[in-house]
């Protein structure tokens, strides 16, 4: 008989299990301690640039590191002599990560791309937290349902004022939405390709939706908050009907999955690692060892776990945000699928790994979904061999030739 577990323990039973090779196995002591004796943010920036120095560029390739407007960290990768994609390109982490997403995939794509950017979001690794200001509005009560037939039947709470709640989650989402522009304005770039990966793909896709006219294509790589849900502030739902639950078509309103994220996890996140001791910081490099056994580099190892694990590197801002515009169930309350019919841009493409834990057939649908409401296939879907969630880590080789036949003039 197979026992299920919850979400919590399959990460908890992940951690505990650490890695085999002599070289990747710590002493969760030492890692513990190290975080104690030093700024995570210090040790993050020696690790960062020990991770640029593993690659190998070519001749003429110049590759740069700033704080852009003094805020957002940045790396620009130049090829005067690209060819093949002539528009800015930015690559968008996701949540709790940075631009060292994409290590992998610099000297690849810079052979193709002129200039090729990617940042640390705000909150985000060596990006500053940028203030998150009052939202200038009442703040609408949480959107809240029961099940009255446990697992069959679910019913909205009480009633909420649909454009007060699209206000309130607008507020949240400008928070990465106005520093991405400004980020923009900033390094005087008119249109740009974005790629997105998991939050950072929903992120991109709000930014093309605010601002149509600075995106020449989009990419969302392994995208979340794709699939629609009993969550969506865009269901009109009436508090005194009940709805018949959906657990396998993620394109109706009352679909949902089985996660269910317990509330002082999200609150909290990497806290309460810290909180742990020794124990925590051993859960958590068993964790990043188990979840990038694709990556062969100790560097990006050590890199993940003091982004993890580190005190102040993801903040309670970037936390808050993210708390407010997703539920429990990892579940968007404004889904991208919701607002297809609002995108501009040219084209669109959804990447996800052969092995990949996100909802590969949401992202089906909306690519199907997109090419109706265009009439015409400016939508494309592709699946990566030999790599999860972290496709681009995983299979940089495939990712990037998928890429570049995609951004391509």
């Amino acid at each position: 008989m197979s026992v299920k577990r919850s979400l919590p323990l399959k990460i908890l039973r992940r951690g505990m299990s650490q890695p085999k090779e002599e070289a990747f196995k710590r002493s969760s002591w030492k890692l513990w301690w190290d975080n104690i004796q030093h700024d995570s943010r210090d040790n993050l920036r020696d690790l960062q640039r020990s991770l640029m120095d593993e690659l190998d560029f070519e001749p003429g390739i110049s590759v740069e590191n700033s704080m852009s407007m003094g805020q957002i960290n940045q790396w620009r990768v130049s090829n005067p002599a690209a060819k093949a994609i002539t528009v800015p390109t930015l690559l968008v982490h996701g949540y709790a990560a940075t631009s060292m997403t994409y290590f992998r995939n610099f000297e690849g794509l810079s052979r193709s791309a002129k200039d090729l950017y990617a940042i640390d979001l705000p909150g985000n690794g060596l990006s500053k937290e940028l203030p998150l200001e009052p939202e200038g509005i009442n703040k609408p009560k949480r959107l809240e349902l029961i099940e009255t037939v446990k697992g069959q039947y679910v019913r909205l709470q009480e009633p909420i004022d649909e454009q007060v709640y699209k206000k309130h989650l607008q507020h949240y989402e400008d928070y990465h939405l106005e520093a991405l522009e400004e980020w923009r304005k900033a390094n005087n770039l008119s249109k740009i390709n974005l790629v997105g990966h998991s939050y950072g793909g929903y992120v991109s896709f709000k930014y093309c939706l605010k601002y149509p006219e600075n995106v020449n294509k989009l990419c969302l790589v392994s995208p979340l908050g794709v699939e629609r849900s009993i969550y969506s502030v865009n269901n009109h739902f009436k508090p005194d009907v009940d709805y018949v639950i959906q657990r396998e078509d993620p394109s109706q309103p009352t679909f949902t999955n089985n996660r269910n994220l317990p509330k002082l996890l999200l609150q909290y996140q990497n806290k309460t690692l810290r909180w742990l001791g020794p124990l925590g910081a051993k859960a958590c490099w068993g964790y990043v060892n188990a979840s990038y056994g694709r990556v062969p580099s100790v560097a990006y190892r050590e890199y993940v776990f003091q982004l993890v694990y580190g005190k102040g590197i993801v903040t309670d801002n970037a936390i808050t945000v993210f708390n407010q515009l997703f539920s429990r169930a990892l579940l968007a309350y404004d889904p991208i699928m919701d607002g297809l019919n609002r995108l501009k841009v040219p084209k669109l493409m959804m990447l996800y790994g052969a092995h990949d834990w996100m909802n590969r057939a949401a992202g089906a649908l909306a690519i199907d979904e997109f090419n109706s409401i265009r009439k015409k296939y400016d939508g494309t879907f592709y699946i990566v061999d030999k790599a999860g969630h972290n496709l681009m880590l995983d299979n940089p080789e495939e990712f990037n030739a998928r890429l570049i036949e995609f951004l391509k003039d």
